[in-house]
C-alpha cells in the first residue's frame, strides 16, 4: 500500500456534494435513483464524507448512523488513480469513528470481501441484482401506499428492518416519478409494501417487504405493471428463494452480486419478509 504524502482533507459532505457521490456511484455501474440524494443525506447529514487531495475530490464514503445501535457503510469509492494507496484506509477510519461502537452493515463486492473480513466483518448472505423488462399485472388487493397512515407503515417497516427509518422513509416513498403500493390486513395495517423508483437507467424496486410469498408476488407484479415495458431492477437477498423465483419467472437475469456483511451480528429482524433490498447504499 502506498502511503500518500499529499495533503489529504476529509470533510463532511453537504447536500450538493451528494451529486458527486451519486455520479461516482453511477460510473461504478450502481445505477442510483434520480432522486436518491435527499433520502440518503437526511438520514444522517453528518454521515457522508468526501476526501480531497490538492483540493480535488479523490474518494468518498458514507457511514449512516440509523440509530444508536446500528449504522451502515456505503458509497465507498476511491478514484482509480488513488486505489492501492492509504486513502481507502483513511476513509474507512473516518467511517468507523463516526459509527463508534454500533453494529455496522455493508454490502461488499466480491473483490473486496477479504478486505472487510480483515476489519472483522462476516458474511450474512449473498445478494444478486436482477434486471429485465417490466410486465406484470394489476391487482386491486394492493392499494396506494399513501392510503396507509405513515406511522403504521413505519411500525411495519421497523419490525422488519430492525430500526426506525422515519426520516429516510418520509423522503424515499415520495420520490418524484415513483410508485408505492401496500397490502393491508383486515384492520388496515400493512403486511406488505413496495416502492419502485426511477433510476439513471430504468426503474428499481426496493424495498419489497411482505409477510408471505403470495403478497410479495402480487406487489411485485403490480409495481412492474406501473412501468410496463421499462427496464426494471430487483436486488434479491439470496436466502429468500421466492424472490429469486419471481425474478426468473419474470424473465430477469443477474447483473452482479454483493455480500451483506456485519461487524457484529445480522441486524434484519425478519429476513424472511425481505423480498427486495431497499438499497445497497443504506441497507
Amino acid at each position: 500500500m502506498k502511503i500518500l504524502t499529499n495533503d489529504v482533507v476529509i470533510k463532511t459532505m453537504n447536500l450538493s456534494d451528494m451529486q458527486t457521490a451519486l455520479d461516482w456511484a453511477d460510473s461504478e455501474g450502481w445505477n442510483p435513483g434520480l432522486h436518491d440524494a435527499e433520502a440518503f443525506y437526511y438520514s444522517d447529514p453528518n454521515g457522508f464524507f468526501i476526501a480531497t487531495i490538492n483540493e480535488k475530490p479523490a474518494g468518498i464514503i458514507s457511514a449512516v448512523a440509523h440509530d444508536d445501535k446500528y449504522g451502515f457503510i456505503g458509497f465507498f469509492i476511491v478514484k482509480p488513480e488513488y486505489r492501492g494507496t492509504s486513502l481507502a484506509m483513511l476513509l474507512g477510519k473516518t467511517a468507523f469513528a463516526h459509527l463508534g461502537n454500533r453494529n455496522i452493515g455493508l454490502d461488499g463486492v466480491p473483490a473486496r470481501l477479504e478486505n472487510y473480513r480483515a476489519f472483522g466483518f462476516t458474511v450474512a448472505h449473498q445478494n444478486t441484482r436482477y434486471t429485465g423488462i417490466a410486465s406484470g399485472s394489476s391487482d386491486p388487493r394492493s392499494i396506494p401506499l399513501y392510503d396507509i397512515p405513515f406511522d403504521q407503515l413505519l411500525s411495519y417497516d421497523s419490525k422488519i428492518s430492525g430500526f426506525n427509518r422515519r426520516i429516510f422513509l418520509s423522503h424515499w416513498i415520495n420520490q418524484p416519478g415513483s410508485h408505492a403500493l401496500a397490502w393491508p390486513d383486515k384492520e388496515g395495517n400493512p403486511i406488505g409494501y413496495g416502492v419502485i423508483r426511477p433510476c439513471r437507467m430504468g426503474y428499481k424496486i426496493g424495498p419489497l417487504f411482505a409477510c408471505n410469498d403470495q403478497i410479495a408476488r402480487v406487489l411485485f407484479d403490480n409495481l412492474c405493471h406501473r412501468v410496463k415495458g421499462e427496464q426494471v431492477y430487483l436486488d434479491v437477498p439470496e436466502p429468500n428463494a421466492c424472490s429469486t423465483e419471481m425474478a426468473h419467472e419474470a424473465g430477469m437475469t443477474p447483473v452482479f452480486s454483493t455480500a451483506r456483511m456485519y461487524s457484529k451480528y445480522s441486524h434484519v429482524t425478519e429476513e424472511k419478509s425481505v423480498y427486495g433490498i431497499t438499497s445497497f447504499e443504506l441497507g
